[in-house]
């Protein structure tokens, strides 16, 4: 009897975190739908957000083809790309290479195993830019 009632009990929870997972994807890609019906300052806004970094690329797209500034997020990226995480390193460098191509030429850097001379240089540019 036990064992019936375990076993409902992990079939309920496996089904509940699958719909849970349904529900963050469907949450996300509203959010991503909406990116372009916002407005300017608003994308910026997003970009300007430390902690938002799933939105990141698709608002930087959306100014890019606005032709508006997105240089802000910069610093931001950089410090993605030179985090411990592995993801964040993927995922900052990543988007340093599509919307920042000229810091891509200026260093050598692989995000799967950044040496630490290349981060050391990376942050080096992060500051850089600031200071322009």
């Amino acid at each position: 009897m036990a064992d019936i009632l375990l076993k409902e009990v992990i079939g309920f929870i496996a089904f509940m975190t699958v719909l849970f997972g349904f529900y963050l994807r469907w949450r996300s890609l509203k959010r991503i739908k909406e990116i372009p019906k916002k407005s300017t300052d608003e994308l910026k806004s997003i970009i300007s957000e430390n902690g938002n970094t799933f939105l990141y690329g698709v608002a930087i797209r959306e100014l890019k083809c606005r032709n508006e500034d997105y240089g802000a997020v910069l610093p931001h990226l950089i410090d993605l790309a030179t985090s411990p995480k592995k993801a964040a390193r993927i995922l900052g460098w990543l988007w340093i290479r599509e919307y920042f191509p000229k810091i891509e030429q200026k260093i050598e850097f692989n995000y799967k195993n950044p040496s630490d001379e290349s981060i050391s240089k990376l942050r080096n540019l992060k500051y850089d830019e600031l200071n322009e």
